[in-house]
């Protein structure tokens, strides 16, 4: 789907919301205000909003919320997904896919499994749990050895640096 202001559509999932907010926008004249910095600060506006339902309960009653908590929620959520669409349309990045992307780094960053990576030898050359470095490449005796290969990669216990 194409945008008239130059963004880039977003995925079927959420594209006809898009288009429903697109009209929104122009049958009011409100996209001169919607820069990227505008929709910004109101997406944390409204996230703010939606903190604040949950900010003095419990945890158990934030597990179970009254029907107006549950609905008064729905409109903050909506306000947020909204503020989020346009602003990911605005800026041409496809939000399902910048979240799955942002998965595949914190899969990398918070292993299921701590991490022993080995030289072609056998030999443990690093071992850790929090493993971002990892993916940047790992330093070994002065020699930085490339591990991009491993972020799409469910980290195992083990994984073996051949080919690196």
């Amino acid at each position: 789907m194409s945008d008239p202001s130059g963004g880039a559509g977003v995925p079927v999932g959420l594209d006809s919301l898009l288009e429903e907010v697109r009209e929104f926008v122009r049958e009011r004249d409100w996209s001169q205000y919607h820069s990227p910095k505008n929709l910004s600060m109101a997406l944390s506006v409204e996230a703010s909003e939606l903190v604040e339902i949950f900010q003095w309960l419990t945890e158990e009653q934030s597990r179970n919320l009254t029907p107006a908590q549950k609905a008064h929620t729905a409109e903050e959520i909506g306000d947020v997904l909204i503020y989020l669409v346009i602003l990911a349309d605005r800026l041409g990045i496809d939000p399902v896919t910048a979240a799955r992307d942002k998965l595949v780094l914190n899969r990398i960053k918070y292993p299921v499994y701590g991490l022993i990576v080995a030289d072609r030898q056998g030999n443990d050359i690093a071992v850790g749990t929090s493993l971002i470095e990892f993916a940047r490449g790992i330093n070994v005796n002065g020699k930085l050895i490339s591990c991009s290969r491993f972020w799409c990669l469910r980290l195992p216990t083990r994984l073996n640096t051949r080919g690196c």
